[in-house]
């Protein structure tokens, strides 16, 4: 390879770093009570009071017909306050409902009432679009679910619990709080307000916890989950398709290059480094341009180009001419590092989120061999290696879609998938053609 095109592939190498690392960050969460905290203080301030909130639990009590009655319980820090809520029970409920107007719950509120209880303001009010009546006699709270329209909700009370009708007890697995006595109780982590995020989820009643209750369960969740993963995969199967022609057309890029084992060597010791700096950038967030915070799919693609530049070093220092398949270590390594990271809860999720890094690392790993049996000229390789390649990225496709998401249309997701699939392929060249040149590297011996 002359040196114009190598430098030109550690230009494009810098640029995937950079053009990674500027992923926009997601909406901020919304709290999951407009009444508790936060949100109450500040209705407070717009009317002059100083509604200091010491401590808030929440009780949301699950009626037979799928109604819930809410009852918040905000011990107030200021007795001064206390004392003017007492003294003006209707400036309470104007509190109360500014607060409500602008927060959540919004919808199917009604019968709101308002007290101050020894100097904790006491809110109770009826919620009809809080759960919903299925097959089986179960009862499914949607509430918890955010539907795709924001990152997830924030936890501002010190509890907050959902309690099923009288003999129900709870059906599935939502997968945080405790769960006990007909109930599933959260709390914070001990950070203060705002600190806890609530993953998106489903919690299910019924009178037991039957197979046929749960089948019923099961059956509601899927009911709901389809539409959206129909809709979805509408708008993610041609960016798949996109990622996919992009890959088989790599194939015009090779024809400029050409590469003998010293500059394979420096070459894959430019894709180790870059990966050493995606796996690293945790650390110097905030320090450099374009990297202000972590990025899972930067860490992926940090491991990704680490495994696929130190591997590539070993095959040009020895030579060997290893099969294709092999090359798929960085995908397998991806993996298993998502799986010992996932199932290790007292690891930092700092340097890494794991499922959120599965997106980009496994595709883009799949990219490395599939460059090296086109190198070798192996037709039943390449073959092979894109099917391969295509799998990867379908799968991601398939996976990306989950319960947390709406339907996704219109021009600004048509736009964010375009600008995806050309990352992608950004970052996929560099190993493409890193693959390609160590097929050329084995197979002549330069």
């Amino acid at each position: 390879m002359n040196r114009t095109a190598l430098l030109a592939v550690l230009t494009l190498l810098a640029a995937v770093a950079l053009a990674t690392a500027a992923v926009p960050a997601s909406s901020p969460p919304e709290p999951l009570c407009s009444v508790c905290g936060a949100d109450f203080e500040r209705s407070g301030d717009e009317r002059g009071v100083d509604a200091m909130v010491a401590q808030s639990t929440v009780e949301v009590a699950v009626g037979e017909d799928a109604t819930a009655r809410w009852t918040v319980r905000n011990r107030l820090a200021n007795e001064s306050a206390a004392d003017r809520f007492r003294e003006d029970p209707g400036l309470l409920d104007e509190v109360v409902a500014g607060a409500l107007e602008h927060g959540n719950p919004h919808d199917g509120v009604s019968d709101v009432s308002s007290r101050v209880d020894d100097g904790t303001v006491v809110v109770a009010f009826e919620h009809e679009s809080f759960a919903e009546r299925v097959r089986g006699d179960a009862l499914v709270v949607d509430y918890l679910h955010t539907h795709g329209g924001r990152e997830s909700y924030v936890l501002d009370a010190d509890r907050f619990a959902v309690v099923g009708p009288d003999g129900h007890v709870v059906v599935n697995d939502p997968a945080m709080g405790r769960v006990g006595d007909g109930r599933v109780t959260l709390v914070p982590d001990g950070e203060g307000y705002g600190s806890d995020h609530v993953d998106d989820t489903y919690v299910a009643f019924a009178p037991d916890d039957g197979l046929l209750a749960t089948a019923a369960v099961r059956v509601a969740f899927a009911e709901r989950a389809l539409p959206v993963v129909l809709d979805n995969l509408a708008v993610l199967a041609p960016a798949a398709l996109a990622v996919v022609v992009g890959l088989a057309g790599f194939r015009r890029a090779r024809r400029v290059w050409w590469i003998r084992r010293r500059d394979a060597t420096l070459a894959s010791g430019a894709v180790l480094a870059v990966g050493a700096l995606g796996v690293a950038h945790p650390v110097y967030a905030g320090a450099v341009p374009l990297v202000s915070g972590t990025v899972p799919a930067l860490s992926a693609a940090g491991v990704v180009y680490a495994l696929a530049g130190g591997l590539s070093l070993w095959v040009c220092r020895t030579r060997t001419r290893v099969p294709w398949w092999s090359l798929l270590a960085p995908a397998v390594g991806v993996v298993a590092l998502a799986g010992v990271l996932v199932a290790s809860p007292r690891l930092p999720s700092l340097t890494w989120g794991a499922s959120g890094g599965l997106w980009l690392g496994v595709p883009l790993a799949a990219t490395f061999p599939l460059g090296y049996a086109v190198g070798l000229g192996d037709r039943r390789a390449e073959v092979g290696a894109l099917s391969v390649a295509a799998l990867a990225v379908v799968a991601v496709a398939v996976l990306s879609v989950s319960f947390a998401s709406e339907p996704v249309a219109g021009g600004l997701v048509t736009i964010i998938a375009s600008v995806l699939v050309a990352l992608g392929l950004l970052a996929a060249l560099p190993l493409y053609l890193l693959g390609d040149s160590l097929a050329r590297v084995v197979g002549t011996g330069e």
